[in-house]
């Protein structure tokens, strides 16, 4: 079985840099991977249907970690107010190009 690589994009998220923007980075690294997972399932290798959820969280930077129970109450919270959105088919995210 062949395996979708991320050690090219592992390192981006180790370590806050000045200047840049760990929301922008992370945002960056989940497009590629949905591209990479969405490309490698066509024909539907892994599954039939695959899905992906993003709670859409405000307030908290993503590499600082000393607000988890904050940030899992409020993602759980917003799971709770958008069943919806939990579960979404890659297929129909539109990805842009990096």
């Amino acid at each position: 079985m062949q395996r979708i690589s991320l050690a090219k994009r592992s390192d981006a998220l180790e370590e806050e840099e000045p200047g840049i923007d760990p929301l922008l980075v992370m945002d960056t690294w989940t497009n590629n991977f949905l591209k990479d997972i969405k490309a490698y399932n066509s024909g539907g290798r892994l599954a039939n249907t695959i899905y992906y959820c993003k709670p859409e969280v405000e307030g908290f930077n993503p590499l600082d970690f000393s607000n988890e129970k904050e940030q899992y109450d409020t993602t759980i919270g917003w799971g709770k107010n958008n069943p919806d959105k939990i579960a979404i088919d890659i297929n129909s995210i539109a990805l842009y190009l990096v």
